[in-house]
């Protein structure tokens, strides 16, 4: 999720979002097994398997979006020797702004890459691609359209098909969430040509993509849409549940950070010392399944933006805040 909100917008977001509802809460417990301290706000996480089969990692996308002189980078959490360090990204142009948010790592050919959204600027957003070699990621592609007109997650399916949701249809643009207007879209980029796949979402936010279609996620929605590539008109509905924000996949099941609570999370992203509240939802994609995984107030960690699960543990990231929690069940 992007903090996109200026102070007239926020008092308006304040008027109209409820804050009434209740926490939703589970039965499951966990023990804080770590927390990685990172460059910046960690947005969105993926688990890297390949690069050493027997050394598992976490890449992360971290920035500073709490302005608080951080480091815009992405990092690699080490999950056996417990270590983080910043990855070395080379080929990229010299005056070329990194701001990552959603990335998305893929595997073709025995080779490894990560995709990257790059926010350069206010009216400019990159899709970048990078070759990933060991502590090296090596710029292969650097692709920019008009349709990217807000760019938030990025998914990559098999065939090397790239899909992004715009949260908005103009970056910033408060409106479009006050009114709950649906404007969000869903972009395919394939052979370098970027189309409007699907539309119709209000704050499209995460998305994955897999082989007969992809899933989106909304915020003000609260719905979980699956949207199939042959049938890109007719989405469905696979999950209800309120302030949605990004995807993970682990053994057929959904996990999807929620932000129940979306004037705590608006008041937080102004004051981090203010708490927001974050679930996670399991979404079974055999049964059809809807269940809380995860739900804390706030005080564990502040409105999680991303929940990995990788064998027993579960890890979480967050926008404003640079650490990434590991906890075990």
């Amino acid at each position: 999720m992007k903090n996109n909100y200026q102070p007239f917008g926020w008092l308006l977001l304040l008027l109209l979002i409820s804050v009434g509802c209740k926490l939703p809460t589970t039965a499951l417990t966990y023990s804080t097994t770590n927390k990685y301290n990172t460059c910046g706000g960690a947005e969105d996480i993926v688990i890297d398997t390949v690069s050493n089969i027997t050394q598992p990692r976490l890449i992360a996308s971290c920035a500073d979006y709490a302005h608080k002189r951080t480091t815009n980078c992405l990092q690699a959490i080490e999950l056996t020797s417990r270590r983080v360090h910043t990855l070395l990204r080379t080929n990229e142009p010299s005056n070329m702004p990194f701001v990552p948010h959603g990335i998305d790592l893929a595997r073709f050919n025995d080779s490894l890459f990560l995709y990257v959204i790059n926010h350069e600027s206010k009216n400019i957003t990159s899709i970048l691609t990078y070759y990933v070699k060991d502590t090296t990621l090596k710029l292969t592609k650097r692709f920019t359209s008009k349709l990217l007109t807000s760019p938030n997650d990025i998914s990559v399916n098999s065939k090397r098909e790239i899909y992004i949701t715009n949260d908005h249809h103009k970056s910033g643009n408060e409106t479009e969430i006050i009114l709950n207007q649906k404007k969000g879209t869903v972009v395919q980029i394939s052979n370098d040509v970027c189309t409007v796949f699907s539309k119709g979402y209000c704050y499209a936010n995460g998305i994955l993509a897999n082989d007969s279609g992809v899933y989106v996620s909304t915020v003000r929605q609260n719905k979980l849409f699956f949207v199939p590539y042959n049938l890109p008109l007719h989405k469905r509905v696979v999950a209800r549940f309120k302030g949605q924000d990004n995807i993970t996949y682990t053994a057929n099941k959904l996990y999807v950070t929620s932000h129940p609570k979306q004037l705590r999370f608006v008041r937080h992203a102004k004051n981090q010392e203010v708490k927001s509240p974050t679930v996670v939802y399991e979404v079974n994609l055999i049964t059809g399944h809807k269940r809380v995984v995860y739900s804390n107030n706030g005080t564990q960690i502040n409105a999680a933006t991303t929940a990995l699960r990788f064998g027993n543990k579960l890890y979480l990231s967050q926008l404003f805040v640079p650490f990434v929690l590991e906890l075990q069940q």
